[in-house]
């Protein structure tokens, strides 16, 4: 009963190796693509980042301008 299971461990480990032989090597493209695509996540966070803060300062001097315009208004 033994050798049944030898044998059968034998002849699947022939042929795992022989489907191993088989793949080709790992191609490292993915490895350049992800960080690709990382660099390009990271550099369009900072861009969004950016503009919301340039809008926020553009509608808060806009808005003490007014302020400032209307109360100059209302004093004179």
């Amino acid at each position: 009963m033994n050798s049944v299971r030898d044998r059968t461990v034998h002849g699947l480990k022939q042929a795992l190796e022989v489907a191993a032989e088989q793949v080709p090597p790992v191609d490292r493209s993915f490895d350049s693509v992800l960080g690709e695509w990382q660099r390009r996540e990271r550099r369009r966070r900072l861009v969004l980042t950016l503009l919301v803060w340039a809008a926020f300062v553009l509608c808060a001097t806009v808005g003490l301008w007014v302020l400032g315009r209307h109360a100059a208004h209302r004093a004179s």
